[in-house]
This record gives structure tokens, C-alpha cells and sequence, in this order.
């Protein structure tokens, strides 16, 4: 088992890797094994893999394969790794020597997890030894990029309003912490992981003792010419762990936010604020002025069609019981898709029944009530809740915003909030603006063992209708906030996360059959449930396209920061840990340098004990040591088959 996480990118003060030197022990093993003796070789990188399994007598081959292994950017699996050796254990049913587990990292932090408990995998495999390289002593300092938060997922390209302010948080680990230290953070937007731009920059100054920090770094967005999908892309100075030394979060720039209203147009001026629609006053909130940045077009509820939803970025239906099954179905594809879809009841009805269409449609859990209710006395709205980030930005003026606020009618949900989030709520605990992203798709299937993929989308339903007679919202300064805030927040997040951890499965968009890795051009498969083919272990960015060849998005697939734990770990802490795996921990050996006296996978008790006196030796006697483990490799050779290493 070779250790090719992140981890072993670190370098020492040599400049050699941490993978390097395992892959020189793993050379120096080999060299060890005697005619008959067959090896296996098992990655670390989650998801742990056999990149030689079963074991093979080809030594050569073996150890041409260990030489192609490259650092990841994953962190360990050693639960799977050693899953991964049981089953190359019982595999060698012909073997009667005995076979030797050889577990190859430096068991930092980031390496081994000394909390988790291994799987006793090699718990009753007779003739089965464990040995391990010893652990790395040596303080390794290293600062990482553990999130890049853009505080809007939408750039708006020039955009003459200002900026668009970057949130990264930062780690030191190891003997880093103790430092005092500066680090230069730099952000851009771009289509790689390494920018040709200088971008935008800020300062982390730690004080001794800092484990964490961050900062903000601000973007302008007037000069942005893009129209589409493009990366905010963070990095800082270079350490001896570079791997983890930038970072990268799919952001969505549009030149103009396009929405639609579903509603009967209007011809003619506008009447009185009495006389105004629902969709007069969206379309208001929408556009306030001309150098608002968002294109309203009005949509016929009666007729949509898959074409006009797909110039849309977002949609706000003011008379959903305009809509027939099956413009609900192309909304709920279009939610799916990454739209934004607001519903607000209509103010007309008395019985609501078109409420059923839409919760099918978009795959909600929702009960809506048949008939609107109306309170004696008019209530207020009790403010924002702590899980409505959507509306972050507007938090410390909402209070004030909501307090003029008043509601007298109301359409709620009276079953199934509860798994969504009300973001604005009543004083009487009524739910009033409920967000949540679209179910599946009502009979859609997904292939055998494989887990459904998250969709993207968002869903805002407002359980009052935006006319007078049922609050006095579309009146107040809180309606244009709301508004604007869901769509230049909701158009973002509805596109998704788009980051994923190297040794995931990336999730893309809707209807795409292919990622296309940026700077290298490298190719991966798309499932139907829109989970990549197979799991990614290096950090880049990928474009999503279709049959077509037509880009449907963009991924990240960042380094996992739990991997650059930099953190030395006591060698009796790991020997015990170790131990865990099925064996006694008296019996976990360690390594001596590149390998030496770790003969002999098919060695007996006898040759066991030799190999400790040549453990001990080996420190002062390279040359004798090197004679003695080639004769201890074939002292006791069993016949041909008869042992193995992994």
C-alpha cells in the first residue's frame, strides 16, 4: 500500500517528495523478492484503488507501475486500500509462504486518521505480516485555501455598480502555527487553475499560535466581458505543500440577468398603485431603473415552451393557475436545469387547485390550502432565519426593511415545509417565503447501486399574493430588495455548487455527457443520473458539454484540505493504529531506509527474527545489510507461488 494522496507532495528540505521516497522503498522491496514471490501493489488516494491486483510474479512490470505513480490531490482510503489487500490475500489460494503487508507513507495528519479505527481486514490470514514505513518526525509547515466564498455567486460583466467581494479562509498546519508569518492572497476570475492575470490581492498576517484566518478580496466587474461560466480562481504563495495552494469555485457572469413573467401582458400606462397586478409590480421590483442590469420579458403562462425557458434565467409565475400540466412539466425541467422559478397565488380565487400541478412538477413535498385565509388583524413579517444565505447581504438592514411591512392574506403551505427553508416568516410562526431546490422528476430512474445525483435549481414560493389587497409589501422598500436579492442571489446558487473534493464523482449539469478537463483536454464519461463516470483525485476545472459538444457548465474539483494536514503523529500511536487492521500490535514492523531487511514475503518464523537483527543493523552497516537481506530473501523461498507482497 503506497501513499499518493496530497500528502505525499510534501517536500523536505532536500526537495524530494514524500512520494518519491516511498517509491524508492518500494523499488528497494522489490529488489528483495526472490523467483516464485509475487507482489500487489494498492493506492492510498481515495477511492483506494489495485492498480496491480492480483499479485504478480512480473516484478519488473510491478515496479514500472509504482515509478508512473504520480501525488494526488485526494486524501487517504484505508478502509478501501485495505479491502483492497483482503481480497489480493484471498486471491492467493496456492500460497503457503508467508505473505507480508508493507503500508508506505509518512502517517501525518493528513495521511492517517488516528481516530477512525481500521478495518481488522487481515484478521485470520495465517502466515500474514504487517510492516510499515516508520512515521515522519520532521516538522513540515504548511498554509492551505480551505474554501473560496464569493458573497454573490453572480458577476454581473460591466457592471459599473462596483465589485464583487471574495471571502478565502486559510489554514496553517504543522509547525506553521508557531509562526508569525504574512501570506499574499490573490483572487481572478479565469479558466484555469493557473491564471495569466496578476488579479486582485490581499494580506493574511498571522500571529503565533493562528491556526485560521481570512480575508476579502475585491474584484471589479465593470472590465468582465464574459457571458457565461468562468472560475474565481484564489492562490497564495507556494510552500513545500503546493498542492493545496489554490483554489477554485465555479461562479455564473452574465452581461444581464434575463426574467421572465408569466403573465397576460399589459398594453396601455400603468393604472393606479390600487389597480396594479402582481406582475405589474414584479415587473417594477424587476427593472426600478434602466441601469439595473436585468432584462424582463413577459411570458405567455398558457404557452410555454421549452425554447423560450431556455433563454431564461430566472422566472416568476404571478398566475400559476394559468398553467397547464404540462407547461408545469417543461417549469419543473427548466427548475432543474438550473433556473430560478418564484410562485406567488394568484389574488382572484377563491379555491386554489392549481397548486397540485406545481408540487408534482417540481418534485416539491408541499401541501398547499385550498382557500387563502385572512387574520382579523393584520401581521407582521418576524424576519430572516439563519439558514436563508440567500439573503446574507440584506441581513443587517432586513429588520428594518420588514418592520413596515404588514400582511393580511395568506395562501400557506400546510404540510412538507418543514424539509425546505422558510426564509422570511410571520410573527405567528407562518411560514410566508419558502425556498427549496426542485425534487426529481417524478418516474425518473437511475441506474442500479448508484446513488441519485443532486440537482440544481431553486424554488421561492411566496404564500402571499404581491397585491394590496393581500399585503402591503409590493409597496414597501423590502419588495425591491427581496426581489433583486433573488434573483442576483438565486440565478447563482441555482446553477449549482459546481466545486467538488478531488476523489468524489463530480455532479454535472443537466443533459451533459462529458467533462472535458481545461488544461490538460483529459476526457470523463457522464452518467445518466449526471454523475461523472468514474471518481477525479487531481484538482482542475472541467467544461460540461453535450452531445453536442456545446458547454452546459463549469466544475471545480478542488484539493481536499483534510490531506495537508501537515501534523507528525507518535510512531506508538500509529504502530497501535496500524495494529487495528487484524494483527497484534507487537507484530507491525517498521522499515528500515529504503527498504532494507523487508525480504522475503514468503519467509518464515525463523526468517522473521533474521529480518529484526538486520532492521537493527541496518543503520551501521549498509553494505552488509543489503548482502544480508538478498540472503535472507531466499533462505527460506517455498516453492514457486508460495508468497506474496502488497
Amino acid at each position: 500500500m503506497i501513499d499518493d494522496t496530497m500528502a505525499s507532495a510534501l517536500r523536505g528540505e532536500d526537495g524530494e517528495t514524500a512520494l518519491a521516497r516511498h517509491q524508492r522503498t518500494a523499488r528497494a522491496v522489490l529488489d528483495t523478492l526472490g523467483a516464485g514471490d509475487r507482489a500487489a501493489v494498492v493506492t492510498l488516494s481515495s477511492p483506494a484503488r489495485g492498480v496491480v491486483a492480483p499479485a504478480s510474479a512480473d516484478l519488473a512490470g510491478v515496479a514500472s507501475v509504482i515509478e508512473s505513480l504520480a501525488p494526488t490531490d485526494a486524501r487517504a482510503d484505508w478502509d478501501g486500500a485495505l479491502a483492497a489487500v483482503g481480497r489480493a490475500i484471498e486471491d492467493q489460494t496456492d500460497a503457503r509462504g508467508t505473505r507480508t503487508v508493507i503500508a508506505l507513507s509518512d502517517f501525518r495528519a493528513g495521511s492517517a486518521d488516528l481516530t477512525r479505527a481500521l478495518p481488522a481486514a487481515l484478521e485470520g490470514s495465517a502466515r500474514t505480516r504487517l510492516a510499515a514505513s516508520a512515521p515522519a518526525q520532521a516538522p513540515a509547515p504548511n498554509v492551505q485555501i480551505v474554501a473560496v466564498e464569493p458573497l454573490r455567486r453572480l458577476a454581473l460583466a460591466r457592471d459599473e455598480s462596483g465589485s464583487m467581494d471574495v471571502r478565502v479562509r486559510l489554514r496553517r498546519t504543522g509547525s506553521a502555527t508557531a509562526q508569525r508569518g504574512v501570506t499574499s492572497v490573490r483572487a481572478a476570475l479565469a479558466r484555469s487553475l493557473a491564471p495569466t492575470v496578476e488579479g486582485a490581492s490581499a494580506a493574511v498576517r498571522w500571529r503565533p499560535g493562528q491556526a485560521e484566518a481570512e480575508t476579502v478580496v475585491s474584484l471589479e466587474t465593470a472590465s468582465m466581458e464574459s457571458d457565461g461560466a468562468a472560475a474565481l480562481v484564489a492562490w497564495i504563495d507556494r510552500d513545500g505543500l503546493d498542492r493545496d495552494d489554490r483554489r477554485a469555485r465555479p461562479v455564473v457572469v452574465r452581461r444581464a440577468i434575463r426574467v421572465g413573467v408569466a403573465d397576460r401582458p399589459r398594453f396601455g400606462p400603468l393604472p393606479g398603485a390600487d389597480e396594479l397586478t402582481p406582475a405589474d409590480w414584479l415587473r417594477l421590483a424587476l427593472a426600478p431603473t434602466e441601469a439595473v442590469p436585468v432584462e424582463v420579458t413577459d411570458v405567455d403562462p398558457a404557452a410555454l415552451d421549452a425554447p423560450t425557458l431556455a433563454r431564461l434565467d430566472a422566472l416568476f409565475v404571478p398566475r400559476p393557475d394559468l398553467i397547464v400540466e404540462e407547461g408545469w412539466r417543461r417549469v419543473g425541467a427548466f427548475a432543474r436545469a438550473g433556473g430560478v422559478v418564484v410562485v406567488t397565488p394568484p389574488p382572484g380565487l377563491t379555491v386554489h387547485l392549481w397548486s397540485d400541478a406545481m408540487t408534482r412538477a417540481l418534485g416539491l413535498r408541499w401541501r398547499l390550502a385550498r382557500e387563502a385565509s385572512s387574520a382579523d388583524q393584520a401581521q407582521s413579517v418576524a424576519g430572516a432565519s439563519d439558514r436563508a444565505g440567500l439573503f446574507e447581504l440584506l441581513a443587517g438592514e432586513l429588520p428594518a426593511l420588514a418592520r413596515s411591512v404588514s400582511v393580511q392574506r395568506v395562501l400557506p403551505v400546510v404540510d412538507g415545509a418543514s424539509s425546505s427553508t422558510a426564509a422570511l416568516s410571520l410573527t405567528d410562526g407562518t411560514p410566508w417565503l419558502i425556498l427549496s431546490a426542485p425534487g426529481p422528476e417524478a418516474g425518473a430512474g437511475q441506474t442500479e447501486g448508484e446513488a441519485p445525483a443532486p440537482t440544481r435549481g431553486l424554488v421561492a414560493y411566496l404564500a402571499s399574493a404581491p397585491a394590496l389587497t393581500w399585503t402591503n409589501l409590493p409597496a414597501r422598500p423590502l419588495f425591491v430588495a427581496l426581489v433583486q436579492e433573488l434573483v442576483r442571489q438565486g440565478v447563482g446558487e441555482a446553477v449549482g455548487g459546481g466545486a467538488f473534493i478531488a476523489g468524489s464523482r463530480p455532479v454535472a449539469p443537466p443533459r451533459s455527457t462529458e467533462l472535458v478537463e481545461l488544461d490538460t483536454g483529459a476526457r470523463i464519461g457522464v452518467g445518466p443520473t449526471n454523475l461523472a463516470s468514474a471518481p477525479v483525485r487531481r484538482a482542475g476545472l472541467y467544461r460540461a458539454v453535450d452531445p453536442a459538444g456545446l458547454e452546459r457548465g463549469l466544475i471545480a474539483v478542488n484539493p481536499d484540505e483534510r490531506a495537508g494536514l501537515t501534523e507528525v503523529q507518535p510512531a506508538d500511536a500509529v504502530r497501535s493504529w496500524l495494529a487495528g487492521a487484524g494483527v497484534e500490535p507487537g507484530s507491525v514492523e517498521w522499515l528500515a531506509p529504503a527498504g532494507a531487511g523487508v525480504a522475503g514475503a514468503a519467509a518464515d518464523e525463523e526468517g522473521s527474527a533474521l529480518a529484526w537483527w538486520l532492521l537493527l543493523a541496518a543503520a551501521g552497516v549498509a553494505l552488509a545489510e543489503t548482502v544480508m537481506a538478498r540472503l535472507f530473501s531466499h533462505a527460506s523461498v517455498a516453492p514457486a507461488g508460495a508468497g506474496a507482497a502488497a
